[in-house]
């Protein structure tokens, strides 16, 4: 018993060499208490207080992490806690046997032997993972996988190019206002690293007054980053300070942003720090601004960052596109402030020039059946890839599928046997509470579970186990039934914290030992950082693939793809769709559903429509609730679709074009033929005539014909003569084979 002189105090704890008498030794150093520091999720040592009070038990957790040369018997050892000028020696007996346990206990969860995962690095390294190759450097340029960008001695992008195509109109910069005159710089900058995964660029700018310091960090997936320091020598009041990007305006038709719904740019638009509502920040969304502005040739997506207060500056911040002649300005202000002498301001921002890779033709062999069913159920509907949702066997328990196990396993070798792909549910936001390792992650108090805010789901009407068994604060998550008939609850998590290092080895271990293709993320509840990590962790199985749902109206800010933005370098596939508007415009289908601009596929999710999805290469997945995909799968295969070069409707030169304006047409041009996909957004029937670039197609127009193929619950058999109008019915559509009628006729 220790007696406590006040009602709380920290705990300090430390450990002794482990010995035995016949001179074997486990060191300290393999002691560890989890309570009292460890390794963050960037790979940082910490230490912690661990305060313990008056009445009241602390739980400290420690572990020994037993060598595996350590020769068999007794060691001991003494644990000493401090509390205040009290000091408690505790006595560590330890036997040692000779037989070793397989992967240290992991595939064991009652031996809790996973807690070690929380001090892990894994991941956190300098290779570079595919498809991305190492950064090339010449001067003040640097190029990455289809981008360049040089930079100007402001430390600033001055020219940023997609696949040759020019972007800024004019070098970006940050603009400091005295009246109506911004103050004139003198800069000079060098690289202070040059390195395959990233380039370092410190510049130092000063005018009469100021001084602005900015340190630009380019890395491999093209992600630019500008911490930016702006110092003022005595005390002065200014009349603005801006971030100005200006761009050409035929690079620019669409945007998409807080706010702002995906489609055409406005001719102006504006935003306030004012305008984010409250229940952004109770539902975890980090607040920072974004947008994009761009087209599916190139584009680029600019947030700001942490720390916010100066970007805001009281609310007098704001953000808007203003477009003026042929050019488009992207502008984030803060408005009138004073500045007093010697205060340093950070206006930090983050780029990303779009798209992040190029979509090749392996995505249409990505067939997904979102569902859990026998994998032979599945190939026969022509699914390649299934993914196991979280509340369905063999993954009942949310974001921990480990308890599972014996059913697991047999199903993905069945699976692999027939050439087909398993994929888990498993992220982070919310964690089951049916881990082993509740109590443990509970003794650290808010480092791994929130405290308050609300959740999607989170209903306490509904939370009878979290009710009856964790009295302390908590912030409830998904209350979940699953195929089985039990309740999983949940809790929500800080997915910044040691809990990443936990979900990576857990994925690790998944991988390597279940032999899973990769995961599925129902939104991403973790950083950019830790999604670099997942992917170097994901190399480590060959063909592994990350795919991405996400919710239009939570944790987004109402833009699931400019909130993941700085993600999508790392995943494979998009899920985009809950919550939306089917009937939204087609430029919205194109930015905010597709990924086409970012250059990532898609699927269909909510109120799937096949002929809309098919002008974007998109179709539903198999049993999840849609149309059956498997018709059109097979439509592909007999076309030949991953040869041909898909030409889109928003493109200037798609070579088959309607004479309506709400009914499109995208165009799979192969060499003797071409799929043909028409689908409306009108309201009521339309006639519709085809115009068709007969040269840039490829077929005499007198001996062609268009065929529409038997597609089972979609379409019936039928042909077209080249002159006859076709009948769309509202909202309707058709999947057209434009080819010889000697073909068409064998």
């Amino acid at each position: 018993m220790v007696k406590m002189h006040s009602p709380s105090a920290q705990i300090l704890v430390s450990f002794e060499d482990l010995l035995n008498e016949a001179g074997g030794r486990i060191p300290s150093s393999a002691c560890e208490c989890i309570n009292t520091g460890g390794v963050d999720a960037d790979g940082s040592e910490f230490h912690k207080p661990v305060e313990v009070h008056t009445g009241r038990v602390t739980a400290l957790w420690c572990g020994i992490k037993v060598p595996l040369h350590a020769k068999p018997g007794l060691y001991t050892g003494k644990l000493q806690i401090s509390i205040d000028e009290t000091s408690l020696p505790i006595l560590i007996a330890l036997n040692v046997q000779k037989d070793f346990i397989e992967d240290g206990g992991a595939d064991q969860p009652s031996r809790l032997s996973r807690i070690q995962w929380l001090n892990s690095r894994i991941g956190i390294d300098d290779t570079i993972p595919p498809p991305y190759t190492p950064l090339q450097v010449k001067g003040s340029t640097v190029s990455c996988l289809g981008r360049e960008v040089t930079f100007g001695d402001n430390g600033f992008p001055q020219s940023i190019k997609v696949a040759d195509r020019e972007l800024l109109s004019e070098a970006i910069q940050l603009k400091v206002y005295s009246g109506s005159s911004a103050i004139q710089w003198k800069s000079s900058s060098h690289m202070t690293k040059i390195a395959d995964d990233k380039v370092v660029l410190v510049s130092n700018s000063e005018a009469e007054g100021f001084s602005l310091f900015v340190q630009t960090t380019m890395e491999f997936d093209g992600g630019i980053g500008c911490d930016t320091k702006l110092v003022c020598h005595r005390t002065t009041s200014i009349s603005n300070v801006a971030l100005e990007v200006l761009y050409k305006n035929e690079v620019v038709p669409y945007a998409v942003g807080m706010g702002l719904k995906g489609g055409k740019k406005p001719r102006s638009w504006s935003w306030r720090w004012t305008d984010q509502p409250q229940a952004w920040k109770d539902q975890g969304s980090n607040l920072e601004y974004f947008l994009w502005l761009g087209d599916v040739s190139g584009g680029l997506y600019c947030r700001l960052k942490e720390p916010l207060e100066d970007w805001k500056n009281s609310g007098k911040g704001e953000v808007g596109i203003f477009e003026k002649n042929d050019e488009t300005l992207f502008r984030a202000k803060i408005g009138s402030r004073t500045i007093t002498a010697d205060e340093e301001l950070h206006f930090s921002f983050r780029l990303l020039p779009t798209p992040v890779k190029q979509l090749t033709s392996e995505h249409w062999k990505e067939r997904y059946a979102h569902a859990y069913r026998p994998p032979t159920d599945l190939q026969s509907l022509e699914a390649t890839v299934i993914n196991i949702h979280q509340g369905t066997m063999p993954n009942l328990y949310i974001n921990y599928p480990f308890l599972n196990l014996d059913l697991l396993t047999p199903y993905v070798g069945d699976a692999h046997s027939l050439g087909m792909k398993v994929k888990l549910y498993y992220t982070m936001r919310e964690l089951t509470t049916r881990l082993p390792e509740l109590w443990a992650f509970r003794s650290l108090g808010d480092e791994i579970y929130r405290i308050g805010g609300t959740q999607g789901q989170g209903d306490p009407q509904l939370d009878f186990w979290l009710q009856e068994h964790l009295h302390d604060p908590y912030a409830a998550g998904w209350t979940t039934p699953t195929s089985t008939g039990d309740i999983d609850t949940s809790l929500r998590v800080h997915s910044d914290s040691r809990l990443a290092n936990f979900y990576l080895e857990g994925l690790r271990w998944l991988l390597d030992n279940i032999l899973i293709d990769g995961i599925y993320l129902d939104e991403i509840g973790y950083s950019r950082d830790t999604m670099q990590r997942v992917r170097r962790v994901l190399c480590r199985r060959s063909g592994a693939m990350i795919d991405m749902h996400g919710n239009d109206g939570w944790w987004s800010c109402n833009c699931p793809i400019g909130y993941y933005m700085e993600h999508l370098p790392y995943i494979d596939r998009l899920w985009l769709g809950e919550s939306f508007d089917p009937d939204s415009s087609p430029y919205f289908w194109l930015i905010e559903m597709s990924g086409l601009p970012f250059g990532l596929s898609s699927d269909l999710l909510e109120k799937p429509n096949p002929w809309r999805g098919m002008l974007f290469g998109m179709t539903d997945r198999a049993l999840y609730g849609g149309y059956s995909p498997t018709p059109i799968w097979k439509l592909w295969d007999s076309f030949g679709i991953e040869t041909a070069e898909m030409i889109g409707w928003w493109e200037e030169k798609v070579p088959i074009k309607s004479n309506k304006a709400d009914v499109l047409v995208t165009v799979y041009r192969n060499k003797n033929a071409s799929l043909v996909a028409i689908a409306s957004w009108s309201k009521k029937t339309e006639r519709v005539q085809l115009d068709v670039d007969w040269k840039q197609i490829g077929l005499d127009r007198e001996d062609a014909v268009l065929v529409a193929p038997r597609l089972e619950g979609l379409q019936e058999d039928r042909r077209f003569s080249i002159n006859e109008s076709i009948s769309v019915p509202p909202n309707g559509g058709y999947l057209l084979i434009l080819q010889e009628k000697s073909s068409a006729e064998s």
